[in-house]
């Protein structure tokens, strides 16, 4: 039996809601191993995943979709979702009809779904996950801002008509795994099976940025999960995602979320 889910609402149990203008911001669990049945919704969102991993099957294709996956679903796209054995948490940002209709006028693939597992779109993602938990006086517009960015992205993308090699997705998944561990250019070029050289400009083009910032990018989000989820010193977690110390740590934290790593806690705890 599929389901046609109205706005605002989702599968799982909720954790934080907030709405705004033309968007809803949503934060919800899942149970091990929960199984969601086909359904759709009736208005268009990405989702991304925050926690734990889900496959999700379309009338398409199957995704995989673990840590730091964002997936961008048109109204009404039909899909259905099996939880991994671990708890899963998603993040989602819902887009009011009439907003989204402005943008079709002039950009038609936003009536396609697009996805991201680490990529640029994932990086737009959660800098919106990450206003969503700061909600300071600048968040809603720096929200509708993403958004405009995350939806230029895809078209960009789409327009490009290239998809990324499946070398490119075995590079992004060895800096995933590896990302506490010195990494070398020419380690990974060799995991990809191409020179480094080849490797750099493809991997630039697809993702927007070398693969050393985007290195630097997933520690510094595993930094700003840390941050929120301990008492931990912030020396300690500089140490371990490979700062020289504390005083380099936190000038990378303040140029890539605009606040200090000690004023970000204090703000998200």
């Amino acid at each position: 039996m599929r389901e046609h889910l109205p706005p605002g609402r989702f599968f799982g149990t909720s954790v934080d809601v907030w709405r705004f203008g033309a968007f809803e911001l949503s934060e919800s669990v899942y149970e091990p191993h929960a199984e969601l049945p086909l359904h759709s919704h009736a208005r268009a969102y990405l989702g991304l995943v925050v926690g734990g991993s889900h496959r999700e099957t379309t009338t398409h294709h199957e995704r995989e979709c673990g840590r730091a996956t964002v997936v961008f679903h048109p109204a009404a796209e039909r899909h259905a979702n099996l939880f991994s054995p671990s708890r899963g948490r998603i993040f989602r940002l819902e887009i009011d009809d009439e907003w989204l209709t402005r943008l079709r006028e002039c950009e038609p693939f936003l009536e396609q779904p697009a996805e991201s597992h680490g990529g640029r779109l994932s990086h737009i993602a959660s800098r919106i996950f990450s206003e969503f938990r700061l909600r300071d006086p600048v968040s809603s517009l720096m929200v509708e801002s993403l958004t405009l960015q995350f939806a230029t992205s895809i078209v960009r993308d789409m327009r490009s008509g290239e998809r990324a090699p499946s070398w490119l997705r075995n590079a992004a998944d060895y800096l995933h795994a590896r990302v506490l561990d010195e990494i070398h250019l020419a380690e990974v070029a060799a995991v990809a099976g191409v020179h480094p050289a080849h490797l750099s400009r493809v991997f630039r083009a697809h993702y927007g940025c070398s693969v050393g910032q985007y290195v630097r990018r997933m520690r510094i989000d595993r930094a700003a999960r840390e941050l929120i989820a301990s008492r931990r010193p912030i020396a300690e977690i500089a140490a371990e995602l490979g700062f020289a110390d504390q005083s380099h740590f936190s000038r990378v934290f303040a140029s890539m979320t605009g606040l200090t790593p000690g004023r970000y806690r204090k703000l998200r705890q």
